[in-house]
């Protein structure tokens, strides 16, 4: 491999990357984690509809069960743009959007990533091409470049959820930030539990929650969790109870 290499995991965010960059070469990192299958099912369902050039590698069987309870695997990010420029990539594409809090999908983790793996071993850049929207705001722009009953099918085909059986779960993170983005452009899906039921009872068990998110995000990083953050409460205002 070598050149400009997507990390493809099957979910909403990797899949309209690949679309809106031209069909780049995607990479899928076998971890380990409980929902992999879950990932390769979404992934197997897409490639009977689309030309996914994709290559996949694995990091070993155990690596993913030290996911959270949340489904966050610490250190995922760097673990999968190390094994795209082992694999001798030059550009690492991933799906890191704009209000999102993990560290390693910040401005700081692309910048200090491809300084690390370009002085280990050739010059590489990691980088997220649509940072600087939110998931909302991507599914927009893939609706409108995009805008074929077939094109709009294939987002349903992808898979967020951190669950790794049956429909998509609706209580995840994952799931959550999905649902916003689509229901905002208009598409419904179907989740065990509704994902607005979810974050509500989150609220209400967790009133803080929100505000602690807030206040460990770096200021550089604040106006698009605070852009993320009035999105889902549109959703929810416009949800039914």
């Amino acid at each position: 491999m070598s050149g400009r290499i997507l990390l493809f995991s099957g979910g909403l965010d990797s899949f309209i990357t690949w679309r809106m960059l031209d069909k780049p070469q995607c990479l899928y990192v076998r971890l380990g984690q409980p929902y992999e299958q879950a990932e390769l099912g979404a992934i197997g369902s897409l490639l009977d509809c689309v030309d996914i050039h994709l290559v996949e590698a694995s990091l070993g069987r155990h690596y993913g069960h030290l996911a959270h309870h949340d489904g966050h695997i610490p250190h995922r990010n760097l673990a999968l743009v190390t094994a795209a420029a082992a694999l001798g990539a030059e550009s690492v594409c991933i799906g890191a959007l704009r209000g999102e809090t993990s560290r390693d999908k910040s401005g700081r983790f692309l910048r200090d990533a491809s300084r690390l793996l370009t002085y280990l071993e050739h010059p590489v850049e990691v980088v997220a091409p649509f940072r600087h929207l939110t998931k909302t705001k991507l599914v927009a722009a893939y609706l409108e470049r995009f805008p074929s009953e077939h094109d709009r099918g294939l987002l349903s085909r992808t898979r967020s959820c951190y669950d790794w059986q049956g429909p998509s779960c609706g209580e995840c993170q994952a799931c959550m930030r999905r649902w916003v983005a689509m229901t905002l452009n208009g598409i419904e899906e179907e989740y065990r539990t509704p994902p607005a039921r979810a974050m509500r009872n989150i609220l209400r068990r967790q009133p803080g929650r929100p505000w602690a998110h807030l206040i460990r995000t770096p200021l550089v990083e604040l106006p698009g969790v605070v852009a993320a953050n009035a999105e889902a409460v549109r959703a929810m205002l416009g949800a039914k109870r």
